[in-house]
């Protein structure tokens, strides 16, 4: 009798302890999740640029070279040389410096934006005192930086996939503007073979799904509907490209010329760019994209919209 009196006590302190901890690395691994991918997106973003700011120079000089007729025999007068050189860079750095002040201020508004957030967080929590799911959603939040990026980002779930599938027929077809491509894209591709399709044994895209679906499209606890929705737009644009491309796939793969296999995986990408950059663009602009039937899918999977706030109406 003391015994299993001793072993309940025991469990039930160490289900304290265990509660407490939880909820403790519940708090904290979310932020780390975030700084993590921040600081991934940061380092890709400052490589492709550096990529791509070499290629520029390097087409830059070419140009140069070829204007004025330099050569072996036709040395290049350095002084024409360097101050061209150096007018190329000034054009290339002037707009990321003005990225580079722009996201000063964004940082400003994302403060700003957290902090009524959660304040409206804790009003809704407030009010919905049976719990109801349809009534933790509102339009009341305010869309931060980060809410736009993190759905911008959603999006490459879809893009890097058809990419990696289409990557060959750009190359064959293509060659030209897919060493351009390649230098933007490369450091993504590299990562998502590496992180996601290479992990859990190869099963690491299936866990992507579950992830995205749940985690974001399904989360209405932690998740604003314009992040849900645009999760969930992502997954269906993902769903849809994977049948059309294995559809054409299948067409192709017995027709001896490859040519209009390698055709059919580049329009892919041409079609997915143009269905997909207004979906960025909304995401970016922090609205929803409603484009019609596909709208009511997105929202067969994560619920009806939240009533709009009433005019006059504050956040409480």
């Amino acid at each position: 009798m003391f015994f299993n009196l001793f072993i309940k006590q025991v469990y039930r302190f160490t289900a304290v302890i265990f509660e407490a901890v939880f909820l403790r690395v519940k708090n904290l691994i979310v932020p780390l999740i975030n700084l993590y991918i921040l600081q991934s997106v940061l380092w890709w973003g400052y490589d492709s640029t550096m990529e791509v700011r070499y290629y520029h120079i390097q087409e830059k000089t070419n140009e140069i070279f070829e204007k004025y007729g330099w050569g072996l025999k036709n040395p290049p007068d350095i002084d024409i040389l360097n101050s061209y050189l150096s007018q190329v860079e000034r054009d290339f750095d002037r707009p990321l410096i003005l990225f580079a002040v722009l996201l000063v201020f964004g940082l400003g508004f994302e403060v700003f934006g957290r902090t009524v957030n959660r304040r409206i967080r804790k009003k809704i929590n407030s009010e919905n005192t049976s719990g109801a799911w349809a009534a933790k959603d509102t339009y009341e939040y305010v869309i931060t930086l980060f809410d736009r990026f993190f759905a911008v980002g959603l999006y490459l779930y879809p893009t890097v996939d058809t990419y990696l599938r289409s990557a060959a027929s750009i190359s064959n077809l293509y060659p030209g503007t897919f060493v351009y491509v390649n230098i933007i894209v490369a450091p993504i591709c590299e990562w998502y073979i590496k992180n996601v399709i290479g992990s859990l044994w190869g099963w690491g895209q299936a866990l992507l799904f579950f992830i995205m679906y749940y985690g974001v499209a399904r989360n209405r606890d932690n998740m604003k509907y314009f992040t849900r929705y645009h999760g969930m737009q992502a997954i269906l644009v993902h769903g849809v490209f994977i049948f059309v491309n294995q559809l054409g796939s299948t067409f192709f793969y017995r027709n001896p010329n490859s040519f209009y296999g390698d055709k059919y995986q580049c329009e892919m990408v041409l079609y997915l760019a143009l269905l997909v950059t207004p979906m960025v663009t909304s995401a970016i602009i922090g609205l929803e994209t409603r484009i019609y039937f596909w709208d009511e899918a997105i929202q067969y999977h994560i619920g009806p919209r939240p009533p709009r706030k009433k005019r006059g109406q504050g956040n409480g």
